[in-house]
């Protein structure tokens, strides 16, 4: 199975760094999810505007919760 290295800050294509300085900002670091999908800087930043709608969505954190949870088994996610 191939591996990829996580990219840090400052190996990050031109195209995430403003993705990964905005996730930086609010998390207080990059998630290593994220620095997986810096390869592809179009998909990082659909996935981050994507997290961005779901947190104003009108869900309360725990049912929030509960629909990532379920989304994940049901796409047989291993993590």
């Amino acid at each position: 199975m191939a591996e990829l290295e996580y990219l840090e800050k400052g190996q990050e294509p031109a195209e995430a760094s403003e993705v990964y300085d905005a996730i930086q900002i609010k998390l207080g670091g990059v998630p290593n999810i994220y620095k997986l999908m810096a390869y592809a800087p179009k998909i990082l930043r659909s996935v981050v505007d994507l997290g961005e709608v779901l947190e104003g969505a009108k869900l309360d954190s725990q049912l929030r919760e509960l629909a990532y949870i379920k989304s994940s088994l049901v796409n047989d996610c291993q993590y």
